[in-house]
């Protein structure tokens, strides 16, 4: 984790541990991930990317939102909002308040999200 990774949190204190531990397991799982920090997000890409990291823009709200985009729209009661960008393509929009939320099933609709950015490299 580089300090641009870090200084994108710069007084957020409630989102750091989250973030680090998003970053440490996405890196697990796609270790030829690279990150891209940008002023408003970070995008974890391999080459594409498949998964965003913000911070809430209502005020009060701790940790952060992880995004991603997928080819359905997902129902789940988790999501913060979903939109539709492009056709055959959804974005999903989750929020962590903490560590914890960064569980199975996020990690799972990363890997879809994953795979479906890496299969639109085919085309």
């Amino acid at each position: 984790m580089d300090a641009g990774y870090l200084l994108f949190f710069d007084g957020h204190d409630d989102a750091v541990l989250t973030a680090a531990t998003l970053y440490r397991q996405v890196m697990d799982a796609w270790p030829g991930s690279g990150v891209k920090v940008q002023r408003s997000m970070i995008t974890f890409l391999d080459p594409r990317g498949y998964c965003y990291l913000s911070l809430p823009r209502r005020k009060g709200m701790p940790g952060v939102v992880v995004s991603f985009g997928l080819g359905y729209r997902l129902e789940s009661p988790r999501l913060l909002a979903v939109s539709h960008p492009a056709p055959g393509r959804y974005t999903h929009h989750v929020h962590a308040p903490g560590p914890q939320a960064l569980d199975e099933e996020l990690m799972g609709w990363l890997a879809q999200s994953h795979d479906f950015m890496r299969g639109r490299l085919a085309r």
